[in-house]
């Protein structure tokens, strides 16, 4: 009895062994499809749209002929629609129309032609239009604005529109700038609008926890 209990032991262990094998990711250089699951692409990835669970690394750079990123001008997007991180971008990430990306990470820049939606991004992001993280670190410029459905740190910038969660740093747009649960630093606008807030506001209205006010308003107390 001992000997057939040995041996289940030993098949069971065999078949998580070779299961982890499979799992193993594979390197590909210098050019290789993102679209292969479990891959390490040293150099350029490409491909179109991006896939959710395809469990990739990219070190260098991914281009994307075509993707999904106009969905992101639709707005209504809440954290729950993102995914854990399955797609990394270790250097430049490019998109003709835009990454709809919600379970990838660029930590470099990410250039989307029309729009983007990418669950974090640390480093530089540029769109066409608006483009919406649910984690941002570093510098977004978008047309029409940028949003931060979680945490962001640095500077937005936006022809329209900034709105973010919770925010520490530069908040620019020409017409509105939010921040809805906690922030610290400069928010420059039209309508500038923080809960929670430390720092200064300048524009033609300005609201905070404490006041409202119109050219410059500021708090920098509990």
């Amino acid at each position: 009895m001992g000997y057939i209990q040995f041996a289940r032991v030993i098949v069971i262990c065999l078949f998580f062994i070779s299961k982890d094998v499979v799992a193993q990711q594979k390197n590909y250089f210098p050019v290789w499809t993102y679209h292969q699951n479990n891959t390490n692409i040293h150099g350029l990835s490409v491909g179109t749209f991006t896939a959710r669970y395809a469990n990739t690394l990219t070190n260098g750079m991914k281009v994307e002929f075509i993707g999904l990123g106009g969905i992101a001008l639709l707005g209504g997007f809440n954290r729950i629609f993102f995914d854990d991180i399955t797609d990394r971008v270790n250097g430049i990430c490019l998109s003709t129309t835009g990454m709809f990306a919600l379970g990838s990470q660029v930590n470099g820049i990410a250039i989307g032609g029309v729009a983007q939606a990418i669950c974090k991004v640390n480093g530089v992001a540029v769109s066409a239009f608006g483009q919406t993280f649910e984690n941002f670190n570093g510098l977004t410029l978008g047309m029409l604005g940028s949003e931060v459905l979680d945490k962001g740190n640095g500077m937005m910038v936006g022809m329209a529109a900034n709105r973010a969660d919770t925010f520490n740093g530069i908040q620019i747009a020409f017409f509105f700038n939010t921040i809805e649960t906690k922030g610290t630093g400069l928010q420059i606008g039209l309508f500038n609008k923080a809960n929670n807030f430390k720092g200064i506001q300048i524009g033609f209205w300005n609201e905070n926890q404490k006041r409202k006010m119109p050219i410059i308003n500021w708090n920098f107390r509990d």
